[in-house]
């Protein structure tokens, strides 16, 4: 059975590991503007490459904590076909989640009112202070999708405060099934 990392659990990325996520950050967006793909990266204070660099940073700790593989997938994919960043194996269900990553220690988890995303059962949202993130929990994409919407710079999201954020266990029992003691 899985061992859950615990709510604020922090991870500190090794240097080969920040090159890595350097580089994943840099194909991203080098192929995305490839195929295309409009920039949907919002930030006041950091360019399309940092957004994207603390997101990947972000998928790396969060996976890292988690114990599971990350693919590190730096190819371009359309929003109806992103299946989420990584498998969460848990009391016997596998759940596919999406990270989020904000730089800010209290940010919310926000997710943009016109995703439909139907793959991924689960976010998660780590928050970044460079070279250490931690972990602020999870929400059902359902539950995430109902939370009120707010403007973040012309853009309505989806947001969810951090005290609204749960573990793994508790996603799966709030769906009504429950996990047995292990």
């Amino acid at each position: 059975m899985m061992t859950e990392p615990t709510i604020d659990s922090s991870v500190t990325l090794t240097a080969g590991e920040v090159r890595l996520g350097r580089f994943v950050a840099r194909e991203r967006r080098e192929s995305n503007r490839f195929a295309g793909f409009p920039d949907r990266t919002h930030s006041r204070d950091m360019s399309s490459y940092e957004v994207d660099l603390v997101g990947v940073f972000g998928e790396m700790a969060f996976c890292k904590l988690f114990n599971i593989y990350w693919d590190g997938n730096g190819e371009p994919r359309l929003s109806v076909d992103d299946d989420g960043d990584c498998t969460i194996r848990a009391y016997g269900f596998d759940l596919r989640c999406d990270v989020k990553t904000t730089e800010w220690e209290t940010g919310r988890l926000l997710l943009p009112r016109y995703t439909d995303k139907p793959a991924i059962k689960i976010y998660g949202l780590m928050t970044c202070t460079f070279p250490t993130l931690v972990y602020r929990g999870l929400m059902l994409s359902e539950d995430l999708v109902s939370c009120p919407l707010m403007d973040l710079g012309g853009s309505m999201v989806h947001a969810a405060e951090q005290s609204e954020l749960t573990t793994a266990r508790h996603c799966i029992e709030s769906i009504g099934i429950p996990v047995g003691v292990g």
